[in-house]
């Protein structure tokens, strides 16, 4: 992982950590904790603290969560984002792309939690 992509996420999250070079997580409060790897695959770890539907849990993830060069697995416990090939985008660039992610991915997440807050789930 660059230091570029690093001063990204780090400069819009400030709140992230670094894990031995090779792994950025941030603890979201009433959520879990999502990390972007060094292969740049995105993980979620959750443990919500209100009894939500995982119906509506998937639908509301499935439709915020697609991004191009991305695959979304949704468990129970977990969401991946699985870091496919991007056409015509040079190393960098698709580096760059998956550091955006990682921050949209934080921005979905928290409009989960006003979304159930306004809806008192």
């Amino acid at each position: 992982m660059t230091n570029l992509i690093k001063e990204q996420i780090q400069l819009t999250l400030p709140n992230c950590t670094v894990l031995n070079n090779e792994l950025i997580g941030l603890d979201i409060p009433n959520f879990g904790r999502l990390t972007i790897s060094k292969s740049l695959d995105i993980s979620i770890k959750y443990k919500l603290e209100k009894d939500i539907d995982f119906a509506l849990f998937k639908v509301f993830f499935e439709k915020r969560l697609k991004f191009p060069g991305t695959g979304l697995y949704i468990k129970e416990d977990s969401i991946s984002l699985y870091k496919r090939a991007l056409k015509n985008k040079s190393s960098f660039e698709s580096a760059m792309h998956y550091a955006n992610i990682f921050i949209k991915t934080v921005e979905v997440i928290n409009q989960f939690l006003s979304y159930i807050e306004e809806k008192n789930l």
